[in-house]
């Protein structure tokens, strides 16, 4: 058990780090333009709920 438990934690990180991290500097300003309306959104969905 102890064999499966460290290299699950092991090459997940390193593998999904690594894929991304070329696919990231494209798509990160599309994301970041998408999620700060998201965020937004959900901002004053909150603050609504809040009060």
């Amino acid at each position: 058990m102890s064999r499966s438990v460290l290299p699950s934690p092991g090459p997940f990180p390193l593998g999904t780090d690594a894929p991304p991290t070329g696919e990231v500097p494209p798509f990160a300003p599309v994301r970041v333009r998408g999620g700060r309306s998201r965020l937004h959104r959900l901002v004053r969905h909150r603050r609504r709920v809040v009060a």
